[in-house]
């Protein structure tokens, strides 16, 4: 393998390789200082580009209006912790089950009513079920992100930077390599003893994908416009490729996410994905992604979503994940009307 040192095959326990000098392809962006991106009908181009980088960009997925609902839901969660959007001196303020660090303003996945249409989207399924190849796909149930503006904050002060609010750097991948390359059967194990009892299951089940069923994806809907400065998303491009290559002396570990070191060469290889508001971007779970901070003047939010087969699990467990999503679905505190798609999508038509 060209980029596989044939004298040392060492490797840490977070997932460094010194040996294996991997070199992503570069992202060129477009005149508007954004990833390259794809309309929704641009099927075969979507296909080919995913196929080559491992991610791509799909526009206009979400309306600005459906964007504006999604940050409404966003904001109200933020708020109820006395966060006010137009008031940077209550910015510190975060719901206390938020991960913070990161920027999620939510430790539990989210079902209000727009997270709920946003999950039942069309284009995202159509997107989804063409890149994963099966048309019986089930849709996640996941959280949002909000990272504060650090450059040039209008306080009632007067304006200031504010670098304590820069969220940390990370680059990781939602899985165990090890699992994921040996042991498909630990890991369906794993996902269908899960008993949705918890909504952090819903969670639990985005890091056990399974190697027998082919792709899996991962994906965010992007609800501000997303320029490079204004952090977010980092993507290694191409890793995909060499995942089993890098991989191949992967030691068994428990644990269901593998981190890359700031200092370490996948960390550096990591490109910003820019985008505009309503698009959606979906990556090859195989890819190390994660986001850097926010060193600009504007807020970035997006919602975290994927879609899976189906077949990854058993009708016990889909049974199991369908009567939960149906609870949650009738607790959401406004009207949701679940449409012919999102009963397929959500599971609930097992019930």
């Amino acid at each position: 393998n060209k980029y596989m040192s044939q004298t040392n095959n060492s490797r840490n326990d977070t997932g460094e390789r010194p040996d294996f000098p991997y070199t992503a392809p570069y992202i060129d962006l477009d005149e508007e200082g954004y990833t390259p991106s794809f309309a929704a009908d641009e099927l075969e181009q979507i296909g080919a580009f995913f196929e080559e980088f491992g991610f791509v960009v799909i526009r206009d997925v979400l309306t600005p209006e459906e964007c504006q609902l999604t940050l409404d839901e966003v904001w109200a969660k933020l708020e109820a912790a006395g966060n006010v959007p137009n008031d940077p001196d209550t910015w510190h303020l975060w719901p206390d089950n938020a991960i913070k660090h990161y920027g999620n303003i939510s430790r539990p996945s989210m079902f209000g009513k727009q997270f709920l249409e946003n999950r039942q989207n069309p284009i995202l399924y159509r997107v989804c079920s063409h890149l994963l190849e099966d048309h019986d796909v089930l849709v996640s149930h996941d959280r949002a992100c909000l990272y504060r503006p650090t450059k040039n904050v209008r306080f009632s002060s007067g304006f200031a930077d504010k670098s304590r609010w820069k969220t940390r750097p990370n680059v990781h991948l939602d899985l165990n390599p090890w699992n994921y390359l040996n042991s498909d059967r630990e890991t369906a194990e794993l996902l269908n003893s899960l008993k949705y009892e918890t909504v952090n299951n819903f969670i639990n089940e985005n890091n056990l994908p399974l190697k027998k069923n082919g792709v899996a994806i991962q994906c965010g809907y992007n609800l501000y416009d997303n320029q490079v400065e204004d952090g977010g998303l980092v993507l290694v491009p191409g890793f995909h490729k060499v995942f089993g290559d890098y991989f191949d002396s992967a030691k068994s570990h428990n644990n269901p996410s593998v981190s890359f070191k700031k200092n370490g060469r996948i960390h550096q290889e990591a490109q910003r994905i820019s985008m505009r508001a309503g698009s959606l971007v979906v990556w090859n779970q195989l890819l190390p992604h994660g986001s850097f901070p926010n060193l600009g003047s504007n807020f970035r939010s997006a919602m975290f979503i994927r879609m899976f087969k189906r077949s990854n699990m058993t009708q016990t467990t889909l049974k199991r994940r369908a009567l939960a999503v149906r609870q949650y679905i009738h607790e959401c505190p406004e009207l949701f009307q679940v449409t012919e798609l999102g009963q397929k999508v959500f599971g609930l038509d097992v019930l």
